[in-house]
């Protein structure tokens, strides 16, 4: 059996707080970068010149420590086409990743931008239920879910990545 470990809160922070704008310029890198490989791999409705100049919405944000501080970041664009009014929509970039910050430097652990409907239909997003540190390893333990599924998870934060290193089903529904 082993010894009881402490669960640390994961902190939300308010995506328009000027903690969250100090991230904005490695989210927009990192997100551009990861959507990219999304068009390589699928095809993009929309140019990169026409999108990438416009930064991505933050939609959620999660944080934990101090020095350094890792973040969860959920943001959006959405995109509509030439002749489209400023309420439709053509598709949205839904990127999630994962960031450190160490004083003023902030770098990206892993970020992944997937296109969807307009509608948000195949989005998960993260609820964080808490930290843990063991044996000096850091792990976020979060339930990401969508309209269909969900699945708990155990992240390790690693110095230049994240890995999950358990998930599970928690269940799902098809229709």
């Amino acid at each position: 059996m082993s010894p009881p470990q402490s669960v640390e809160p994961i902190a939300i922070v308010r995506p328009e707080s000027e903690e969250a704008r100090g991230l904005s310029n490695a989210v927009h890198e990192a997100f551009n970068k990861a959507e990219r490989a999304t068009e390589e791999a699928w095809g993009h409705p929309v140019s990169r010149r026409a999108r990438e100049g416009r930064e991505p919405d933050l939609d959620a944000v999660y944080a934990f420590g101090d020095y350094p501080r890792t973040y969860y970041v959920e943001a959006i664009r959405r995109y509509r086409i030439l002749g489209q009014t400023a309420d439709d929509c053509e598709a949205v970039g839904f990127g999630t990743g994962w960031f450190m910050k160490e004083g003023d430097n902030v770098k990206p652990l892993q970020m992944t931008v997937d296109l969807l409907r307009c509608d948000r239909r195949g989005a998960n997003y993260m609820l964080p239920l808490g930290t843990m540190r063991i044996a000096g390893t850091l792990y976020w333990l979060a339930q990401f879910a969508g309209w269909n599924n969900e699945r708990y998870v155990v992240v390790e934060i690693k110095q230049k990545t994240v890995e999950a290193v358990v998930s599970t089903r928690g269940g799902s529904c098809s229709r």
